[in-house]
């Protein structure tokens, strides 16, 4: 029985690696315009949350301990240090005040 509970393990952490899920992003601090080709999944929100006000991981084995992407130019889909999720920094520019005057995610300036 346990073996049973090992593969489906597996088939569901495949099945995951495989399945794409579009994110959207509308914020005033996105990049915007373009196709992110990152490898991202759910886990980068909560990567995202973790970086931007410098919270600790879950625990050390959770999905968010993995590295942000290093991908080569030649194929951006394959990460090159795998496995690695992407924490959707690469997606916003916090410089861009957009003619607000806020100057970060906190509207420091």
């Amino acid at each position: 029985m346990e073996r049973d509970n090992v593969f489906r393990f597996i088939a569901l952490e495949l099945l995951k690696q495989t399945a794409a899920t579009a994110l959207i992003i509308v914020s005033a601090f996105s990049k915007g315009g373009g196709i992110n080709n990152t490898y991202t999944d759910h886990v980068s929100i909560l990567k995202f949350i973790e970086r931007n006000w410098n919270l600790k991981p879950l625990t050390g084995r959770s999905r968010d301990n993995l590295p942000n992407p290093v991908s080569h130019k030649d194929n951006v889909y394959v990460p090159q240090n795998s496995p690695a999720i992407g924490d959707l920094f690469d997606m916003f520019d916090f410089d861009y005040d957009n003619g607000r005057g806020q100057g970060d995610l906190h509207g420091e300036k």
